[in-house]
């Protein structure tokens, strides 16, 4: 009977590991170059991916500027575009005018949809913070980002998003995306623990139900 009950409380552990969970999705921070910034200030290529977002094996994203230039991390601000050989201490060296990044999702090489793309943008502090620009986040759909609004959310599902300014000049701060749609083999912390607690309160009833 020991045996019988030892067996039974396995397959619970597995079944209940094996279920999924459902939670109401919220935005996660994938990249914050913010903090990337003051660590490794200088260029980056204008075509850079950023491998294994949150420590998935596969779950990468491509950064490509619209004008072939370089990619510059800028200590106190965030990421921008540098159209010189050297921007280090240069006003050119935030997304100005004509200049834009597009964005491509790829798990395991292929094609990977994220939702709720969003992009949070910055300043420099001692000028004041954002200057308010206008963006064109995708043919003909334009957004005002400013000290006020700094972020927004594109539109729809896909793996690829464009942005590009129309006024303005911006660095970018960090990116988010929706995190029910992360890879199925990440499973956050807070979910581990919710199931390890359902668990131990299943082994605490049967023990009971053994008692009685």
């Amino acid at each position: 009977m020991a045996r019988i009950l030892s067996l039974l409380k396995i397959s619970f552990l597995t079944l209940l590991l094996s279920l999924p969970i459902t939670a109401n999705a919220e935005l996660i921070k994938l990249l914050d170059f913010t903090e990337t910034a003051e660590e490794d200030e200088g260029p980056v290529s204008g075509v850079f991916t950023f491998e294994n977002l949150l420590g998935i094996e596969g779950f990468n994203v491509t950064f490509t500027t619209n004008t072939g230039a370089n990619h510059w991390l800028d200590s106190g601000s965030g990421l921008g575009i540098c159209p010189l050989d050297d921007c280090n201490n240069n006003p050119e060296d935030n997304i100005n005018v004509g200049e834009g990044i597009i964005f491509t999702f790829t798990l395991d090489g292929s094609p990977f949809i994220v939702e709720d793309f969003t992009l949070l943008f910055v300043g420099h502090e001692n000028e004041g913070g954002i200057v308010t620009s206008r963006v064109e986040k995708s043919p003909g759909a334009f957004v005002i980002v400013s000290n006020k609004q700094p972020m927004f959310t594109f539109l729809g599902t896909t793996d690829t998003y464009p942005m590009s300014i129309v006024s303005g000049e911006l660095y970018l701060g960090s990116i988010w995306i929706d995190d029910s749609l992360l890879p199925p083999q990440s499973i956050p912390e807070p979910g581990n623990l919710l199931l390890f607690l359902s668990a131990l309160c299943g082994l605490i009833l049967s023990t009971k139900l053994k008692v009685v």
